[in-house]
């Protein structure tokens, strides 16, 4: 998909507002609000189906709460496209853009994978964190890269 498309996407599914909305999404007529109350009925279904999911820490192995939490995620999104029977593009390209720190998936996501809060600095962090504004984590010591070709 190229780059533009994916701004395109951007700019038609909205994020919240004052409304309780995670997600708007558009659609022929009215649009569909998708609430944070209903990512986290959601989440805590697929936590309910997948089993306990406990937060021991920074400490803990991120490659098994990566993975559990992972699978739990994908539930999460399953169950909100089929309550609101979202097409691929909703998926895909809407879902994501759901800010989950309000939601109870925050408590269960590993610290490595918060975002922090970067100001700008003369020099670069030695962990790599914040040497990029618009992407904090990109550089970051320990974690693991993807690349990405583009057609």
């Amino acid at each position: 998909m190229a780059k533009l498309e994916i701004n395109l996407y951007k700019n038609i599914f909205k994020g919240p507002s004052n409304s309780g909305c995670a997600l708007i999404i558009p659609g022929t007529g009215q649009d569909t609000c998708i609430t944070f109350e209903a990512v986290n009925n959601a989440f805590n279904t697929a936590l309910s189906r997948n089993g306990p999911l406990i937060h021991q820490g920074p400490n803990e192995p991120l490659e098994e709460k990566a993975g559990e939490l992972g699978h739990i995620i994908q539930e999460t999104s399953r169950l909100i496209a089929q309550q609101y029977s979202l097409s691929r593009d909703a998926i895909s390209q809407g879902l994501p853009l759901i800010d989950t720190t309000k939601t109870v998936i925050n408590q269960y996501c590993p610290d490595a994978f918060r975002v922090p809060k970067c100001e700008v600095e003369r020099y670069r962090s030695m962990s790599g964190v914040c040497n990029n504004l618009e992407h904090p984590l990109w550089g970051k010591a320990d974690v693991t890269h993807t690349v990405s070709f583009q057609n």
